[in-house]
């Protein structure tokens, strides 16, 4: 990538999983983001910095029961090289997932509505992200701290 300019790279349609990382070779910092285009819908959402995995996270809100709502699923990203196992706490109940060291898992409550999610790990931190599917929208919401 030129000095001030852009870039961009893409897996093949169907691909899914994670974490993608984005390393500069020359210790320069990057700013980077994923963009999706799905049907008539655009989301972003900004690269999290390398360790940046948190022991506990916020998600505002769960919906797999609404009219309309096609998906909704928690990703967990574990960057780290420790595995860990993470809890998500919600009106709806309790899930426990393993996330293996560098790995994803995906999760969710299907046919239910509530939140927030609290998501808690022990060990290792974890990204947390929520990928919403409404009629034919997307969007993804970035777990808070």
């Amino acid at each position: 990538m030129p000095a001030g300019g852009t870039g961009y790279a893409g897996f093949a349609t169907g691909t899914i999983g994670g974490p993608v990382s984005v390393i500069a070779t020359n210790s320069v910092p990057v700013l980077a983001s994923q963009r999706v285009q799905y049907y008539g819908s655009f989301n972003e959402s900004p690269a999290v910095a390398a360790g940046a995995g948190r022991t506990a996270q916020w998600l505002p809100w769960y919906d797999s029961a609404s009219p309309g709502m096609v998906a909704d699923n928690i990703h967990l990203v574990n960057p780290s090289v420790t595995p860990t196992h993470v809890t998500l706490v919600a009106p709806m109940g309790s899930i426990t997932i393993d996330v293996p060291a560098g790995g994803e898992r995906i999760t969710g409550w299907p046919g239910q509505i509530g939140g927030p999610v609290l998501v808690q790990a022990s060990g290792a931190g974890v990204i947390a992200s929520e990928r919403v599917q409404y009629y034919s929208s997307f969007n993804e919401a970035i777990g808070l701290f």
